[in-house]
């Protein structure tokens, strides 16, 4: 095997330089679609932070758009490799990768990089998502991506970063070459600088393809933030410093997934990290609205308006998608304009 689910053997690699790898950082409004359940806890707000939930990109509903992007870029190393003197321990590393996916699905884990997303869509109320949801009301967090500080996951150096970069997923088909040929270009140079870094080769691949897809899903507007838990085999583990422990695991759907706790806090620490929440339609809409209501004056502190102001509902053009809102605190609190159908 390559590396071990643990983290990233021997390649040094940090994820600011995914940034490399894109045109442009993402722009816009960030909303997190989730569930009742989950939003009950990602809505808690102790010690002026927030916590979301990064999930295995393995474990996501997209681990065929990773396959598809490593093939291509074993192919585009294939290529290379018949027409220069491409160190070929690379083009061999990357046709393991791609022979383990495709024989073993089932030890993926430990094949490749353990890479955690955190998926956003731009537009506040998305039919697709609600769909999703259907009659149980989905909640839509609005996050304020641009002014938040990240904690809860190291880089490889142990290293906690701060403002972490967000990317727009990739759908187009030109998009995603220009992706694996930033990776391919840069190649020379590490292997000028490195006897062996097929690894390092694989982990920018694996972060480039995190954030690709159809094109058939280009309606979703999807936006990512990456994390990983990683650290250098040249350095001792201990109990106290191994970041497989920042791992958790959680039963979805019959199945059990892994997942990191992101810390996010604003960096006005007097400041709620989000900008609004918005419910979406099914049933009781109304009365989930008027407890979001009501945890928002309890548990947020009191910046915009105060408990016993009169509240009414109005058509949010801030926005300008139908939905209508109140104020609470300084968050919008929006009800989806989508009617319900069961």
């Amino acid at each position: 095997m390559i590396n071990t689910g643990s983290g990233y053997g021997l390649g040094q690699w940090s994820n600011s330089e995914i940034s490399n790898l894109f045109a442009s950082k993402s722009e816009g409004r960030y909303f997190h679609y989730t569930s009742l359940s989950s939003a009950k806890e990602m809505l808690k707000f102790e010690n002026k932070q927030m916590v979301l939930f990064a999930s295995h990109f393995l474990f996501l509903n997209d681990s065929k758009e990773f396959k598809e992007g490593l093939s291509l870029l074993t192919s585009k190393l294939n290529d290379m490799s018949k027409k220069t003197n491409l160190n070929t321990q690379i083009t061999q590393a990357c046709q393991k990768y791609e022979k383990e996916f495709s024989k073993d699905p089932e030890i993926l884990s430990t094949v490749y990089p353990n890479h955690f997303i955190i998926s956003f869509c731009k537009d506040g109320n998305s039919l697709g998502q609600w769909k999703y949801y259907g009659k149980d009301c989905g909640i839509a967090i609005e996050y304020d991506l641009k002014n938040l500080n990240y904690n809860g996951f190291f880089t490889w150096d142990r290293k906690q970063l701060g403002t972490h970069p967000i990317f727009d997923v990739l759908y187009e088909d030109n998009e995603k070459k220009k992706a694996i040929q930033g990776i391919l270009d840069g190649m020379y140079k590490i292997v000028d600088e490195y006897e062996y870094q097929a690894e390092n080769i694989i982990m920018r691949a694996c972060a480039a393809v995190s954030f690709m897809k159809s094109g058939y899903f280009n309606q979703e507007k999807e936006a990512r933030l990456l994390f990983a838990p990683i650290y250098d085999d040249c350095k001792a583990l201990s109990e106290k410093n191994n970041p497989m422990q920042l791992i958790h695991y959680r039963e979805s759907g019959g199945k059990i997934k892994p997942y990191l706790k992101i810390s996010v806090q604003n960096k006005d620490v007097a400041a709620v990290p989000i900008k609004s929440i918005t419910i979406g339609p099914g049933h009781n809409q109304m009365q989930i609205f008027n407890a979001i209501v009501m945890l928002v004056q309890s548990n947020y502190p009191s910046i915009a308006t105060t408990i016993d102001q009169e509240m009414k509902l109005d058509i949010d053009t801030l926005y300008d998608d139908g939905c209508r809102f109140t104020e609470v605190n300084g968050i919008r609190i929006r009800v989806s304009s989508i009617p319900f159908r069961e």
